[in-house]
């Protein structure tokens, strides 16, 4: 007997495709994000491409569940872990990776770059204010190497039944480099490490080919007072970059220039480590102490390549990251490869009403990461906490969303062993790669991470069974 299973939204096969998704090339045509937004607002209905929403259902009959996701793990030194995915999973695991960074770098170029706006958004309030709050400023921005998706980091739930689901990503500044550096160096693979991320510089040498000798690439940090800071040293040792703040560059009309005893040395490539709303005060929040005012200038005009290119931390949003499904469907016309987290947007009447009569069968987390609060799980809630939980999601419902928890939607949890979260690190430039190595970590009740990647004392290294 099929069941439906409420926590991700599964891929049908091609040929079932064209039952669930309809194109209608007449309202294929992107519009202006100020007049969707007006129309919004005012009540009017927009015309939009139809799209069913495709239902995910597993199966309950008896299945061998060692389909090669399931976790063989060996003891290493010093009390670690290793993990092993079977080599056909995580080619699957990278074909859906980067379907769906390919379909991020056509939504970032609609709706940044041409400040347009798919038919699909229309029907996300939420999101379409939040790409709506893109600073004009990035109009007509390009990413320097062609791609916004220069490294990404993805989460996943890999349950012990096999089932991998995407649960969050960053797009702006991935962390945890460091920590899978130190993983690896039990398992032997430490080189793999340096050599997959020299490789992400080389393919930024693109449009500086002419003085690639003398490149320069700096880090761009927020200074030593970051918890992140070793992993920005790292990075800079790793990349041959020089590690930088924002009080050692200086943005000229020709380029950016790094202060060096009282001389000035161009910088070519900066891989910056700060967010969007910090990284510019002309641009994005005037307060900011560490940006670099005039940055996103001299991006836009090809002064600097900055990776990842300032625009990308709208994908960082969980209202936003939760469509990819729906982008990959409307500018590749494919089948989402990978299964994602059913993410409901507390700004919805429909989706909070559902969320406030069954609190004890959801998390409830910020949509931003960057401004986490302690997550909610209903399970474990005590009546007081819920109520407070009520008044706040009543009071600013469009700061959270809602995911079910895992409990709610395995149909054989006497038979699967526990699961466990991925953090695997990919990017795109000239072509797609992704490193055959990743982070994990013991996960809470919605298959998200317990502790920053950088503490967490559960990490082990998860490879290929070839590497």
């Amino acid at each position: 007997m099929l069941q439906e299973n409420p926590y991700f939204s599964r891929s049908r096969s091609s040929s079932q495709l064209t039952d669930s998704v309809r194109f209608d090339g007449n309202n294929s045509r992107a519009m202006p994000l100020n007049d969707a937004v007006s129309a919004l607002n005012a009540g009017s209905t927009l015309q939009a491409t139809a799209i069913t929403p495709v239902r995910s259902f597993i199966t309950s009959d008896s299945e061998p569940i060692n389909n090669g996701l399931v976790p063989k793990i060996s003891a290493l030194p010093s009390g670690t872990q290793e993990c092993s995915l079977a080599d056909d999973r995580w080619k699957d695991l990278s074909r859906g990776i980067q379907q769906r960074l390919e379909a991020v770098d056509a939504f970032l170029t609609d709706v940044t770059t041409h400040r347009n706006i798919p038919g699909f958004l229309r029907h996300h309030p939420l999101a379409l204010k939040i790409a709506d709050s893109i600073p004009r400023s990035l109009s007509g921005l390009t990413p320097g190497i062609g791609r916004w998706s220069w490294l990404v980091s993805t989460d996943l739930y890999i349950s012990g039944c096999g089932e991998a689901v995407v649960v969050d990503h960053n797009f702006s500044c991935p962390t945890g480099f460091e920590r899978l550096a130190g993983l690896m160096t039990h398992s032997g693979m430490h080189s793999l490490m340096e050599r997959w991320l020299n490789a992400r510089t080389q393919f930024g040498w693109c449009g500086f080919e002419q003085h690639a000798e003398r490149l320069r690439v700096a880090v761009l940090s927020t200074g030593a007072f970051n918890p992140e800071q070793s992993e920005h040293e790292f990075l800079a040792s790793q990349l041959g970059a020089v590690l930088l703040r924002n009080r050692d560059i200086v943005v000229r009309p020709d380029g950016l220039y790094q202060t060096l005893n009282g001389s000035l040395e161009r910088i070519d490539l900066l891989v910056r480590r700060i967010d969007d709303e910090l990284l510019d005060p002309n641009c994005f929040r005037p307060d900011s102490l560490i940006g670099i005012p005039g940055l996103v200038r001299s991006c836009r005009e090809g002064r600097v390549c900055v990776l990842n290119s300032p625009g990308t931390g709208i994908m960082n949003h969980r209202a936003i990251g939760a469509l990819i499904p729906e982008m990959i469907r409307w500018y590749l016309r494919e089948v989402p490869v990978l299964d994602s987290a059913n993410t409901l947007v507390c700004s919805v009447d429909s989706d909070r009403d559902l969320v406030l009569t069954n609190l004890g069968d959801y998390c409830i987390r910020t949509v931003d990461p960057q401004h986490p609060t302690r997550p909610f799980f209903g399970s474990s809630a005590t009546n007081a906490e819920k109520a407070e939980l009520t008044a706040r999601l009543l009071r600013n419902p469009q700061h959270y969303i809602a995911r079910p928890l895992l409990e709610n939607w395995s149909t054989s949890v006497d038979v699967c062993r526990p699961g466990y979260n991925l953090r695997v690190f990919a990017g795109t430039s000239e072509r797609f790669e992704m490193l055959p190595a990743g982070i994990g970590r013991s996960c809470q009740p919605d298959g998200g991470a317990t502790l920053a990647v950088s503490s967490d004392p559960t990490a082990f290294c998860v490879n290929l069974n070839s590497v």
